[in-house]
């Protein structure tokens, strides 16, 4: 603009020095020229940015000049020069000179008036021009101060963005135009004084980013918006080429500025250097391809881990089931044994003692399958009533012989005859087990083991002895590998009791002093609507009589256990054994029974094949469904669960005992132990087995 104002005037000054040359004023055209001629170099100073102080210093003498010679020649005429001349430099000449200059205009002026003898004119003229210096004065300084709050703006702005360590490219969309700040010069490796104004930006773009930049900036640039709208435009992120020849990855955001017509008036972006966020995140992307790759691989073994397991689980279930099979036979053997005759003293005992060596063997055979689950936290827990304290005192017969050898003596204090807890079998005998050698061990010799059973919100069994728990081992007492003086000792005892306990909705407790020895109790739920032997006895009676001529069909193919099962329930009617559960089959479409004990692993056809056919054909023969027990090795939630599903009514755990038999079939022998029958909830479960 001030360009623009100096060729105004430099225009105008050269067109008054032609008339007045035109009607013979050489001496003024002279001026007019020198004055014309001073603002031709004033404006290629400026267009150069050239130093500016002599060039203005000339044209502030060389105007005075022409005004004084205007005046001279033109007589009050001249005036209209002058303040055409003030007005123009006033406000194109620096602050520091243009004060210089209205006093110079207004004495040259005064004395020029003064000249032509006319002293009210000279005054008059003089008091004019005065006051129009003064208002032009106090107009340059009201733009003085505009251009220093601008000035003040830009400086602030580019601290905030030396500050921000952004680069900033400003494109003027009149002259098309660009400016590089500093920052931005020194990112692309530039000189700071190089000249950025008609410097190509899209040489430092690479090839493969250049056409996809320019494409979006032309876009942005022609398209039109709201007159003096400024418009956020979307961030790119590129590569940029430095002098040098490297590469920086800069993060670009633009503000676009309309003028009145909604044209592009100016166009400003920053540049923010990503390059070591695009490494950072480049080395992460590597680091993450190689975590995907080792997953993939963990994965792979972890599959290959699992079948390995799965097929080592199957191997081990077969294994069981292949040991757990003689056992049964020897355990059916007994039973068999004895129904064939009555044995005497010493047969009963060695028929008992083999009888209880295979059911031990059964019972760790179980503890095998069921603690992995357990501490896994993957055990389903069924329960079944399980009376406490004849379990107690079998405990206590079975560690009489090793308690005798320090000379260490029971005592038994039981609330009740009988105590009802909801637990398993084998899991609650196994914990009593572990209780009662950690209790002799520590007890001293000649001393007595307490074993207390109370009822209440839970049914607790306490046994309590002489001796104190280390200090060693006390806060971590229930802890895997927690020993202490104990030669061989595992520290496994009290941690897979407590685990069994929890599994059974329960817990194990434990005190210990000093002075008043160690109480270990273990806590269990109570049976809910628990009856007494002789309502059981007259339920039983009542609710299952004796059925004489009643049909009972035994699947099973094992020999020896179908033997044995069929001498347990020959006295409940009319008995048939077959292999498999084809013949079973068969044998039902001929005659329906009543009862089916079938075995769920056989050859040709197993159990669950078997059952749903003999559905299938009693459904559409109109016949009334036979009651067909399960019978099974394992013992486990799994096998239940298939059987349930298969349409069982129930399922027991093999080798059965006559007390099973006859809850199943209805009927109690009185020489035998029995225990309350199960409620509808718990129907469906694995019938206890009670040696």
């Amino acid at each position: 603009m001030v360009i623009w104002g100096v060729a105004g005037c430099s225009a105008v000054v050269s067109l008054e020095a032609a008339f007045d040359f035109a009607h013979g004023l050489h001496h003024d055209a002279a001026f007019g020229v020198v004055l014309a001629l001073t603002l031709g170099l004033l404006c290629v100073a400026l267009k150069r940015r050239y130093p500016l102080d002599f060039f203005e210093f000339l044209a502030v003498v060389a105007a005075c000049a022409w005004v004084v010679s205007g005046i001279e020649t033109h007589g009050m005429d001249g005036l209209v020069w002058a303040y055409a001349t003030i007005a123009a430099l006033m406000l194109i000449a620096p602050s520091r000179y243009s004060d210089f200059f209205a006093a110079c205009v207004v004495i040259c002026t005064s004395i020029a008036l003064w000249r032509l003898k006319s002293l009210g004119a000279t005054l008059s003229a003089s008091a004019l021009v005065f006051v129009f210096a003064a208002l032009m004065k106090l107009y340059k300084v009201s733009m003085s101060r505009q251009r220093d709050a601008v000035d003040a703006r830009r400086v602030r702005l580019e601290l905030l963005l030396q500050c921000s360590d952004a680069g900033c490219l400003e494109w003027n969309g009149v002259d098309r135009s660009a400016h590089y700040s500093p920052r931005l010069c020194e990112m692309l490796g530039l000189p700071l004084n190089v000249d950025t104004l008609r410097m190509d930006f899209w040489s430092h773009l690479p090839p493969g980013f250049r056409s996809r930049v320019k494409d979006e900036f032309t876009r942005q640039i022609d398209s039109v918006t709201k007159p003096y709208e400024s418009m956020q435009l979307p961030s790119m992120e590129y590569p940029l080429i430095r002098q040098d020849k490297t590469r920086i990855w800069v993060h670009a955001r633009a503000i676009r500025i309309s003028d009145r017509y909604g044209v592009l008036a100016r166009y400003v972006c920053t540049f923010v250097d990503i390059t070591a966020r695009f490494e950072i995140e480049r080395h992460l992307r590597a680091v993450n391809a190689g975590v995907e790759a080792r997953t993939r691989e963990v994965v792979r073994q972890h599959a290959a881990l699992e079948k390995t397991l799965h097929t080592r689980e199957e191997v081990e279930r077969i294994s069981r089931h292949d040991l757990k099979t003689p056992l049964v036979q020897i355990a059916s053997i007994t039973d068999t044994l004895r129904s064939v005759r009555r044995p005497i003293v010493e047969e009963e005992a060695l028929l008992a003692t083999l009888e209880a060596t295979a059911r031990r063997a059964m019972k760790m055979l179980k503890l095998a399958v069921d603690f992995y689950p357990i501490e896994d936290g993957r055990y389903e827990f069924t329960p079944e009533p399980v009376e406490m304290v004849n379990m107690v005192r079998r405990v206590c017969d079975t560690f009489g012989a090793q308690a005798a050898t320090k000379q260490i003596e029971f005592s038994l204090h039981p609330a009740l005859s009988e105590l009802w807890a909801q637990a398993d079998v084998v899991l609650c005998e196994t914990i009593l087990e572990n209780l009662m050698k950690n209790a002799i061990e520590a007890a001293p010799a000649g001393s007595r083991i307490t074993v207390r059973i109370r009822d209440g919100s839970k049914v607790r069994v306490s046994i309590h002895n002489r001796g104190a728990v280390p200090l060693a081992v006390r806060a971590n007492f229930f802890q895997k590998y927690s020993t202490a003086g104990k030669m061989g000792g595992t520290g496994l005892g009290t941690y897979s009791a407590q685990l069994m306990a929890k599994a059974q909705s329960g817990d194990i407790r434990m005190s210990t002093s000093d002075t008043k020895g160690t109480v270990l109790t273990l806590e269990l739920m109570p049976v809910l609507h628990e009856l007494g032997r002789s309502e059981v006895d007259q339920r039983n009676s009542e609710t299952h009589p004796i059925f004489v001529a009643r049909s009972i069909l035994v699947v099973d193919d094992d020999a020896y256990s179908a033997i044995a099962i069929a001498g347990m329930v020959d006295a409940y009617g009319a008995v048939q054994t077959v292999l498999n559960g084809h013949a079973a089959v068969d044998s039902v479409m001929k005659h329906r029974p009543d009862f089916i004990f079938m075995d769920l692993e056989m050859p040709v056809m197993g159990g669950i094949e078997a059952i749903g056919m003999i559905r299938n054909y009693q459904e559409m023969a109109g016949h009334q469904p036979s009651t067909i027990i399960a019978m099974s090795a394992h013992d486990d939630h799994l096998t239940r669960r298939r059987c349930k599903v298969a349409g069982f009514d129930r399922c027991v755990s093999k080798p059965l005992s006559r007390e099973c038999v006859a809850n199943l079939l209805g009927r109690v022998d009185p020489c035998a132990n029995t225990f309350p029958r199960l409620s509808a909830s718990n129907d469906f479960s694995m019938a206890s087995l009670q040696v």
